[in-house]
């Protein structure tokens, strides 16, 4: 009867599909919207009622699993007044620990290459972690997307300390700390697996490490061609 009435609602036909073709077609949407950067990727989508798990290479997905566990049916069951304490905590990591491990060693981190999260749940859960982050740890991450993304030129003078941290809103102290956090990311850029971002930007980084320590060591010089980055939320690299 629903799918009747919805059918007549929408002008279109409905098809029921079963969770692993589900996690077929997530896997497809993100093999589509994604760079294809070789090797295995893992694919996971927390849903409503649902979870699904692919590892897939290229437009293929290999293996696929999708698991009775999701955000909202997870909530209802041991959260349904919206009260979270530590032992209905521990009832809910243990039911979904139950729930995985008769598929987990399909999944585990020697067989595939790089991890995407594909639902809104996971994009909250990136959303809650970046806003618990100390200031000086997201203005750093924030300063090596913006030294990767070829901004600065190759033996170009840095901003100043002053100049930085008045183009990201911080105070002084935040951007003396992001400055020293970043120059430890750059100098380990090299044994990085950032796909298309060591073999293009090392020089980059190598030039701009000096820059970045003589800014550091006199923080009073002035660059007289800087501008106010911006940035996306995720790290720019050449390909």
């Amino acid at each position: 009867m629903f799918l009747e009435r919805a059918r007549d609602a929408l002008g279109h036909p409905i098809e029921i599909i079963s969770g692993v073709e589900e996690a077929r077609l997530i896997h497809l949407g993100v093999a589509h919207t994604t760079p294809n950067e070789g090797g295995h990727r893992l694919v996971v989508d927390i849903g409503g009622g649902s979870t699904e798990l692919i590892i897939g290479e290229g437009l293929s997905a290999k293996r696929l699993e999708s698991l009775y566990m999701g955000c909202v049916s997870i909530s209802a069951r041991f959260f349904p007044d919206g009260e979270i304490s530590e032992k209905r905590m521990k009832r809910a990591r243990t039911a979904a620990h139950l729930e995985l491990e008769p598929v987990i060693n399909r999944f585990r981190r020697c067989e595939w290459d790089i991890a995407y999260g594909a639902s809104g749940t996971l994009r909250a859960v990136a959303d809650t972690l970046q806003a618990r982050e100390p200031v000086a740890t997201q203005v750093a991450r924030k300063l090596v997307e913006y030294l990767l993304s070829g901004a600065i030129e190759p033996g170009n003078r840095m901003p100043s300390e002053r100049q930085l941290a008045e183009a990201f809103g911080v105070g002084r102290s935040a951007m003396r700390e992001a400055i020293r956090s970043s120059m430890a990311r750059l100098s380990a850029v090299s044994y990085s697996c950032w796909p298309g971002a060591v073999s293009e930007s090392w020089t980059t980084c190598q030039a701009l490490s000096s820059s970045v320590d003589t800014v550091w060591r006199s923080s009073a010089h002035e660059a007289s061609n800087f501008s106010r980055p911006s940035f996306s939320s995720t790290p720019t690299t050449s390909s």
